[in-house]
């Protein structure tokens, strides 16, 4: 994905306008062309089909995401190893720099909004998903409410050959006032394979922030927001 970038705060990544995207498909590599205003840019590479816990009956052991402060650093580093070509008819300075730890987040978010099916499940609430054509799903939920939370289930367990950001194919989030939410990336697992996306999508909305009857214990993420995912999935501000 290439975004419009500014720096903020200390030299500090803001991702602006998208401009341009690959399409999302498990290949050897993927590629997007674009013609860009001299300007400053930044590129984001994104891969999520190696992201924790994979769909019950795969013959694939599980892996942390490459965000993860612990597991197998050497196993998590050549899985999200890779190699960035830029062509270009003018000179352009490239240098790689050190995301936050919500850079992903936003820039799904922008995906999301900018190229997604956008539906109004209730007032104050809107739902972005990316399917059809994009080799998995991706739901963003946004919370415009200014006091209300937001309770949001998503059931993908009917889903095949796909794996899951969250390490589980149902999740229940208590999205704060106005805030939005990446709720789940789906990825398809094998390239080579034949895979569905079925989901969905349970809300309500609620006084505090505890998910109450829909946690056995209380909280206000299932699964939890460990440090590996926080960064993804973690709510962001409007």
């Amino acid at each position: 994905m290439v975004f419009r970038a500014t720096f903020t705060n200390g030299n500090k990544l803001t991702l602006g306008r998208l401009m341009a995207h690959s399409k999302r498909a498990v290949k050897k590599f993927v590629n997007c062309d674009v013609m860009l205003e001299p300007g400053e840019y930044a590129v984001v590479c994104c891969a999520f089909n190696h992201w924790n816990t994979l769909v019950p009956g795969t013959s694939v052991g599980q892996v942390s995401s490459p965000t993860a402060g612990n597991g197998c650093p050497t196993a998590a580093a050549d899985l999200s190893s890779y190699i960035l070509a830029i062509y270009s008819s003018r000179l352009v300075m490239v240098e790689q720099i050190e995301a936050q730890s919500t850079t992903l987040a936003d820039a799904i978010i922008l995906l999301t909004e900018n190229k997604g099916e956008r539906h109004e499940g209730r007032e104050g609430m809107t739902c972005y998903y990316l399917t059809h054509g994009w080799a998995g799903l991706i739901v963003v939920v946004e919370n415009r409410h200014p006091k209300s939370y937001l309770h949001v289930q998503c059931d993908c367990t009917d889903s095949f050959n796909v794996v899951s950001t969250r390490g589980s194919l149902k999740t229940q989030d208590s999205v704060p006032p106005l805030h939005r939410q990446v709720l789940v990336i789906l990825s398809q697992l094998e390239g080579n394979a034949g895979f569905s996306i079925t989901h969905r999508l349970a809300h309500r909305k609620a006084t505090q922030a505890f998910l109450n009857d829909w946690m056995s214990t209380k909280g206000t993420h299932n699964p939890p927001l460990t440090p590996d995912v926080a960064g993804l999935h973690g709510p962001r501000p409007l």
